[in-house]
C-alpha cells in the first residue's frame, strides 16, 4: 500500500491575506455593532440595577448615603466594606469577560466558516463565564509580572536618586551649583547692588 500524498501547506500572499481578513471584518462589523448594542442594553436594564441595589443595601442601611474622606477607611476594613469590594470588583471582572469573550467567539466563528448570531454569542459568553474566569485568573499574574517588569527601571531611579542633590535650575540663575564662598559672595554683591540702586533713587527725587 502506497503512502499517502503529503500535501504541502497551502501559501498565500500577503495582499490576499490583507483582503480575506478586511471581508471578514466587513461583513462581521454588522454582528460586533449589534453585539455591543445587546451588551449595552443588558449593562444598564438588568447589571446596573441590581449593583444599586446592593449599593443600597451596603451603604445607605450603614447610615452612609455618601461616603465622606473620614469615614472611608473605616468603611473599607470592616466587614461590608471588604464584601463590597469583593463583590463590585469580582462583578466588574465578569462585565469585562462577557463583553469581551463574547466579540472573540464572534471572530472565531467568521474564521471557521460559521456565522455566529449576536444573541447566541453573548448567550455562549455567560454560559462560559466560569471558564472565562479561570482563564483571567490564570493569565492575570503573568500580565502584572509583565507591568511590574516595565515598572522596575522607575522604582530604581526613584530610590536611586531619592536623597540626591541633582536638581533643576531656573533660567536667571547659574549654571553650575555654587560653592559656600561664592554663594556668600554673589549674596553679598547683590545686597550691596540693591543698597547703592536705592540710595541713587533718592538721589534722584531729592534733585527733581
Amino acid at each position: 500500500m502506497l503512502p499517502k500524498e503529503e500535501r504541502s501547506p497551502k501559501k498565500y500572499r500577503l495582499a490576499t491575506l490583507f483582503r480575506n481578513s478586511f471581508n471578514t471584518f466587513r461583513i462581521s462589523l454588522y454582528d460586533t455593532i449589534a453585539y455591543q448594542v445587546l451588551f449595552l442594553l443588558l449593562l444598564n436594564i438588568v447589571i446596573l440595577p441590581i449593583l444599586y441595589i446592593i449599593y443600597d443595601f451596603l451603604f445607605v442601611t450603614k447610615g452612609y448615603p455618601a461616603l465622606v474622606n473620614t469615614d472611608v477607611g473605616s468603611f473599607l476594613f470592616s466587614i461590608r466594606g471588604l464584601i463590597a469590594i469583593l463583590l463590585f470588583a469580582l462583578v466588574a471582572i465578569a462585565i469585562f469577560c462577557i463583553e469581551k469573550f463574547g466579540l472573540l467567539f464572534i471572530t472565531v466563528s467568521y474564521q471557521n466558516g460559521k456565522r455566529l448570531p449576536p444573541f447566541s454569542a453573548l448567550r455562549q459568553s455567560v454560559k462560559k463565564l466560569p471558564v472565562e474566569l479561570a482563564v483571567v485568573a490564570i493569565k492575570a499574574p503573568y500580565y502584572a509580572a509583565l507591568i511590574a517588569l516595565f515598572l522596575v527601571p522607575g522604582v530604581l531611579t526613584y530610590v536611586f536618586f531619592l536623597d540626591s542633590w541633582f536638581f533643576i535650575q531656573n533660567k536667571k540663575t547659574s549654571q553650575f551649583p555654587l560653592s559656600h564662598e561664592e554663594g556668600d559672595y554673589k549674596t553679598k554683591y547683590a545686597a550691596d547692588y540693591d543698597s547703592i540702586k536705592s540710595k541713587f533713587r533718592r538721589s534722584n527725587k531729592r534733585i527733581i
